[in-house]
């Protein structure tokens, strides 16, 4: 297998984390008690959004939630998202959980790493 369909085959597909039924039956807001407004937070493994946009809604616009995914598609995802809906406090990178350097030491109040895969 060459190192491209290995990329390919270790990422699931987007449909299965961004579609109506998950938002219907999921809890995107698990962490209702943790996260308050104009906080720092970091969401790893971030897929296309599916948590990263009810942070960015609990934190407000003084607050920031960075995005971090390893899959380039899905973190494209997140960036036409908050363009679409203008989120100003989303920033998103594609990078493994692992090589966070585009975040300043001690400036994150809360990490939601739900589902990562390690």
């Amino acid at each position: 297998m060459s190192t491209e369909d290995h990329k390919k085959d270790r990422h699931f597909p987007k449909w299965l984390f961004d579609n109506f039924l998950r938002k219907l039956f999921g809890k995107p807001r698990i962490f209702n008690s943790k996260v308050t407004q104009n906080q720092v937070v970091a969401d790893l493994g971030s897929g296309p959004g599916f948590h990263t946009f009810p942070l960015a809604d609990t934190v407000g616009p003084d607050g920031r939630v960075y995005a971090v995914d390893s899959d380039q598609n899905a973190i494209q995802a997140v960036k036409r998202k908050a363009k679409k809906s203008a989120y100003k406090n989303v920033e998103a990178h594609v990078s493994s959980a692992a090589r966070l350097d585009f975040i300043k030491d001690d400036s994150v109040d809360f990490v939601l790493a739900n589902g990562l895969l390690c």
